[in-house]
């Protein structure tokens, strides 16, 4: 009884728990962006959509960046091209979209493409088509983020 209290203390079964509310990047010559690893085992972290803030969800198995609709309309992303999305969740349609500027942390990517799904979570899945930019590995609870030159 006693470990249960504990996990639930310590915030262990909010679902999105998110430790990196607020990244900086390391000042080691490389401007490395260092997550530490949520209570679920995966990796999240605050940032900006055109300035508006948001949550990403790290997911290397993902090719794309995607976002809900909702989330999309209230930042004033436009729908370009629809489609299909194959998702872990079966298949949804799609919209393709642009982001202006994505900033973690203090790194900035201008001009991001990325998909809008109606029936998305609140978190933005962060996937390959952004984190192809970074050499990144995982050690010890941390997923370590470093620009391409």
């Amino acid at each position: 009884m006693g470990i249960l209290f504990y996990f639930y203390v310590s915030g262990y079964f909010e679902k999105g728990r998110n430790p990196n509310q607020r990244v900086e990047v390391l000042n080691d010559g490389d401007r490395s962006l260092v997550l530490k690893q949520s209570y679920d085992g995966h990796y999240r972290v605050s940032g900006l959509i055109n300035g508006h803030p948001v949550v990403f969800f790290i997911d290397t198995g993902s090719s794309d960046i995607a976002l809900n609709e909702e989330l999309a309309n209230e930042i004033g992303l436009r729908k370009g091209h629809q489609g299909k999305a194959y998702t872990a969740n079966g298949v949804t349609e799609q919209w393709s979209t642009v982001i202006d500027e994505i900033n973690i942390g203090g790194l900035v990517m201008d001009d991001v493409r990325a998909s809008i799904l109606p029936n998305m979570d609140d978190e933005v899945l962060l996937g390959m088509d952004y984190l192809r930019h970074f050499h990144w590995r995982q050690e010890q609870g941390e997923l370590v983020l470093t620009p391409i030159q």
